[in-house]
């Protein structure tokens, strides 16, 4: 069964896209939400409909990221590998996923970036990353890591 996107979640994701392409190519201060209209093939209405400011639209991917980085860790997973190779299937997938998406590995250096220089940014990163997204943190890697 397929799952179906709503039509607003796509035009999100669209708007999504198109701002990390901006960023990453223009850094977080130089990028307009009409720089990202622009890439995304919209009006500057369009983006600010969903976003009211970049600053908005920057924690949404960031938590799109995270959530992305989450389900690569949690596919990755098998419980009955010993710890090494679990490592090294985490470590592979992950690299894999840097190769095929330049622009992810990019914004997450933008994201590290960000999170050295603004406070604001600094504490969501803390908060994403403390909050599951670790998965050394998770129960059955946890259990893992100890045989």
């Amino acid at each position: 069964m397929t799952t179906r996107i709503k039509p607003d979640e796509q035009r999100k994701q669209q708007i999504r896209a198109a701002a990390t392409r901006c960023f990453v190519r223009r850094g977080f201060a130089a990028t307009r939400l009409l720089d990202i209209a622009r890439e995304a093939g919209l009006s500057k209405g369009g983006v600010y409909f969903h976003y009211r400011a970049k600053e908005a639209l920057f924690h949404d991917i960031l938590e799109a990221q995270f959530a992305a980085l989450q389900d690569r860790w949690d596919a990755a997973q098998d419980t009955d590998q010993p710890a090494d190779r679990a490592l090294r299937t985490l470590v592979l997938t992950h690299v894999q996923t840097l190769e095929q998406s330049p622009d992810e590995a990019r914004f997450c250096n933008l994201m590290i970036a960000m999170a050295s220089q603004n406070p604001e940014f600094r504490e969501k990163f803390r908060t994403l990353a403390h909050d599951d997204a670790d998965p050394l943190r998770r129960p059955r890697v946890a259990r893992r890591l100890r045989r």
